[in-house]
Order: C-alpha cells, then structure tokens, then sequence
C-alpha cells in the first residue's frame, strides 16, 4: 500500500518545490513539496514526535504510507494539519509519514 500511495504522492507533487525542511541533524528528516504534500522519514530506533511546519491547508489528513484515503475516510492513521500548517506528528522508528491534498479527508 505504502509504495503505490507514494507514486500517487509523486504524481500529485509534481513538480512543487522542496520547503519547510526539517531535521534532527542525525536520523529524522521532513519536508513539503510547496502546499501539496508532506513527508517524515525516521531512521532512528526510537519513535520521534516533533511538531512540523507541513505547508498544507488545516484538515485531516490519510498517512498514505500506512493507509488509503477513500470517499473520505482512511483505512490507516490519520494526521490532522492545524492553523498554519503545523502538525505534530510521531514518526515510529525505521518508519515514515506522508500526507498530501488528495489524501485530505475534511
């Protein structure tokens, strides 16, 4: 599920342009593809919960890495996108986190 959803996320991205970098200097990294999608990659052993400047609109939101978003609902976990774009999201270790506008349940 996790990989096919990412070629969606690669197609709805296109060509927007990397911002809202973030990093922990060893093992976390996450960044937007301008306002239309999101993603966090933890290559650490332990869980990370930050809090993100995704650069997307507030709603909720379908992790496309551990489900799918369809007629609004997800079969995953969720994110939701507060005023401003933030979000605080828990990467597991050795894991992601992808959202993106078409993955936007409300």
């Amino acid at each position: 599920t996790g990989v096919a959803n990412m070629v969606g996320w690669h197609n709805y991205v296109r060509d927007a342009a990397i911002a809202n970098w973030a990093d922990d200097g060893v093992n976390l990294i996450a960044f937007s593809r301008g306002n239309k999608g999101w993603i966090a990659i933890n290559n650490a052993t332990s869980a990370k919960t930050r809090t993100f400047d995704t650069g997307l609109p507030p709603g909720t939101y379908c992790d496309i890495i551990h489900g799918s978003a369809s007629q609004g609902s997800c079969s995953g976990p969720t994110i939701t996108v507060g005023p401003g774009g933030m979000a605080s999201v828990t990467v597991a270790a050795k894991d992601s986190v992808a959202i993106d506008g078409a993955a936007r349940l409300h």
